[in-house]
């Protein structure tokens, strides 16, 4: 279901006519490594990633790190209407597994042109890979066992059914 609708959303964005659509749909960076800090670079006009990676223990790690990342990724744009498509974040989890890498800091500039001039806005994440889980991660995922036994299973339809607020009768 989430990768037919982040394919449908693709294809509405390449049919748009507004070009920072179409870049959201098929975005193109200028990729580089800043040798100074050892970041990963990717410039466009409307954003940048800055990326600092650090080297995985293990190609396994890479591909499980970068599978969650991706899902997740399509997930939030399915579930956040409105939200940026997430192709660009696509491209930057491509370029860090392929050099073995998961971030530990990633910086996001958007610029958008506003009346007065360009606007920036920038948003940074921070990443640390724990090897062995702690004991409140061993407590929630015996939590979620406990509720996926007592809870009655749902299919994905019938969930975004229930989210929907429910219409009322009007008053008379």
């Amino acid at each position: 279901v989430v990768r037919q609708a982040i394919d449908r959303l693709k294809r509405l964005a390449e049919a748009d006519q507004d070009p920072k659509i179409q870049f959201l749909a098929n975005p193109v960076f200028q990729q580089s490594v800043d040798e100074a800090t050892g970041e990963l670079v990717f410039t466009s006009e409307s954003m940048d990633y800055r990326v600092l990676g650090v080297r995985a223990d293990s190609e396994e790690i890479v591909n499980q790190y970068r599978e969650f990342c991706d899902w997740y990724a399509r997930l939030n744009t399915f579930l956040r209407p409105g939200s940026r498509l997430p192709f660009a974040r696509l491209m930057v989890n491509e370029a860090l597994a392929r050099r073995g890498e998961i971030p530990s800091r990633i910086v996001l500039v958007l610029r958008s042109r506003r009346a007065l001039g360009t606007h920036e806005e920038r948003l940074r994440g921070e990443h640390r890979l724990l090897k062995r889980l702690v004991e409140s991660d061993l407590r929630r995922i015996a939590q979620a066992g406990e509720q996926m036994a007592a809870f009655k299973k749902v299919g994905f339809g019938q969930y975004e059914e229930s989210r929907r607020p429910k219409e009322t009768a009007p008053d008379k």
